[in-house]
């Protein structure tokens, strides 16, 4: 059996600030490259000018309960299911840098900009402190290393990416390092209740964090059912259950009004969480009076309590097992996800979408080889550590799962894939080159892991190449449109490209008709049908419904519906047919060979 790794033989403790330089230098890095944020101040994606607008809507005066954002699904608003903490994380400093003068876009801009890097430098931490509880006394750095070169965390948490998923992979990290040392001494209530008040911030920031809390409360229920005395792990589930729904109660209770708190919705904290929280407590009280009966006697009792609570939440909410799809209504159904590209499974298939996934899941295989190894390294199945890794596993199987259904998950993937993996790479080092090599091997591991990435990053690519790869270039138009504002305050832009919308509302003084949200269908639907229209006045006739002034197509293929068929209204459009009323703006050449602007007279 190999010997424990002595503390001697562990890195050197200027190793923490290396690893955070190197993270700072990595996400300054990024944000220099074309397309990044310090190069063109352009934000990440779609959801990040969104958040932003949220914020200055907040800041401007909306209401906490406000979840309708006026400049998005014109004229009505697009309801949003995103919740407010990420928003006071962005307005806090921003606050502050407006008290020493500067303005408040540019603070909010700023500050929504670098919060994605800051909270990835506290996952690097919390990825560290929860892989000491399943790796005592080798050098969990490691874990830095591999949340530091996973893809789908950096793809995440550049800088420029103003929204919520780094946040749900540190409130990740710390439900499990909690969770796990609350399952290895069923003693230490304290972590028990940490890991539950972790997981419902998690829940609260998105429902996507049950990925990790449903792990955390099964493996403690899997403990009870094979540890000795099963009765104090129970217990551990019955606190962490308790913290859960203290923290969805006081999620439910800052996010709605009163009116609102038994109702229930799939892809916001709802009622329906807290009751997943006290059908699990209740599970758990029932379940620890049986904690010392033999495991046949105890098998058949938790499968009664398990399924009797399951039934129970699934017979009140039907929708429950569909999650946050099942809030997507009709319309982004049927136009939008079908085409977004986080929501589509790994593919295997060819070389390219093997590279692809490999990327996107990261360092699951080794975590998985890892925890193999683990269950008999140092004795765990002595010591009782079989617990956390049991935890782990059960985290890395669901989010594997999840992620090959939706490469989305891969950031719910990469906490127990780093966890898991991060005491192999010492143990190699161990076994094949000696104590004094630990470090190099490690090294070459990481690197052999993030070097698709780190390669992507550290090669940055041409403006040309830049501009070749988007579809519908924003920088002259954004120009031209702020330069010319419209003359009735807030009017209203229908674009094909629905990307474009959210940025197009907060660099241009335009309200715009559509976005790509699971909530905005009303809105996708009339901008398809306008597109498709074969007689001008059905699509007049929407425009005139939605006040829209201003009508914006790219000239590339449109990101919504289509093709479209040589008779449909963009189609005579972009062959030069003008409905009455309508006129073509003159705008710079730039514009014009990416753009076809048309005013309503």
């Amino acid at each position: 059996m190999p010997r424990r790794i002595d503390s001697q033989d562990g890195p050197s403790p200027l190793l923490p600030l290396i690893l955070v330089l190197a993270a700072g230098l990595l996400h300054w890095r990024v944000a220099h490259m074309a397309g990044g944020f310090l190069a063109d101040g352009s934000l990440a994606d779609p959801d990040s000018w969104t958040r932003i607008l949220r914020v200055l809507a907040l800041h401007e005066g909306a209401g906490w309960h406000d979840g309708i954002l006026r400049t998005l699904s014109a004229p009505d608003g697009l309801s949003l299911h995103w919740t407010r903490p990420l928003d006071v994380m962005i307005l806090a400093p921003a606050r502050i840098a407006m008290a020493f003068g500067v303005e408040p876009r540019e603070a909010i801009l700023w500050s929504g900009a670098w919060v994605c890097p800051a909270q990835h430098l506290l996952a690097l931490a919390a990825g560290v402190w929860a892989a000491k509880a399943l790796w005592p006394g080798m050098p969990a750095w490691f874990a830095a290393v591999l949340l530091l070169g996973n893809g789908a965390a950096l793809a995440y948490s550049v800088a420029g990416a103003a929204d919520h998923h780094t946040l749900i992979l540190l409130a990740a990290l710390v439900t499990l390092g909690a969770g796990m040392r609350a399952a290895i001494n069923p003693e230490r209530g304290a972590q028990a209740w940490l890991a539950g008040f972790a997981g419902g911030f998690g829940i609260w920031i998105s429902p996507e964090a049950l990925l990790t809390v449903a792990p955390l409360l099964a493996g403690l229920g899997l403990a009870w059912l094979l540890a000795w005395d099963g009765h104090r792990h129970a217990l551990q589930g019955l606190r962490a259950s308790a913290g859960l729904g203290l923290m969805l109660a006081l999620a439910i209770g800052t996010e709605r009004p009163f009116d609102e708190w038994l109702l229930a919705e799939q892809d916001r904290v709802s009622i329906q969480h807290l009751a997943m929280a006290a059908a699990a407590a209740a599970t758990f009280l029932l379940a620890a009076p049986l904690g010392r009966l033999p495991v046949w006697a105890r098998l058949p009792a938790g499968a009664i309590l398990a399924a009797a609570a399951g039934a129970a939440l699934v017979w009140q909410w039907p929708e429950l097992l569909r999650a946050s799809l099942g809030a997507a209504d009709a319309g982004a159904a049927a136009l939008l996800l079908p085409g977004v590209d986080e929501m589509q499974p790994l593919r295997f298939g060819t070389l390219d979408g093997l590279a692809d996934s490999v990327i996107w899941a990261g360092t699951a295989p080794l975590a998985l080889l890892a925890l193999a190894l683990g269950l008999e390294f140092e004795g765990w199945s002595r010591n009782g550590r079989w617990t956390a890794a049991l935890m782990v596993l059960l985290s890395l199987l669901t989010a594997l799962a999840a992620t090959l259904m939706a490469r989305r998950f891969s950031l719910d993937l990469a906490a127990p894939a780093a966890i898991g993996a991060a005491g192999l790479l010492p143990l190699l080092g161990r076994l094949l080159m000696g104590p004094s090599r630990v470090v190099a091997v490690a090294l070459f591991a990481a690197l052999l892991l993030g070097l698709p990435v780190l390669a992507g990053l550290l090669a940055a690519p041409a403006e040309a190449e830049v501009r070749a790869a988007q579809d519908c270039p924003t920088g002259a138009l954004v120009a031209f449109l702020a330069a010319h504002p419209p003359a009735a305050p807030g009017a209203v832009m229908l674009a094909d490209n629905v990307n474009l919308g959210p940025e197009l509302a907060w660099r241009t003084p335009y309200r715009q008709t559509a976005a790509p949200y699971h909530r905005g269908g009303a809105a996708l639907l009339d901008t398809s049908a306008v597109l498709a229209a074969t007689e001008d006045s059905e699509a007049l006739a929407i425009l005139a419904r939605r006040s829209v002034r201003l009508l914006l197509l790219c000239r590339a293929a449109p990101h919504l519906g289509g093709p479209f068929a040589e008779d449909s209204f963009r189609s005579r459009l972009l062959a030069g047919a003008r409905p009455e009323g309508w006129t073509e703006v003159t705008t710079s050449q730039e514009v014009t060979q990416d753009f076809l602007l048309l005013s309503l007279d």
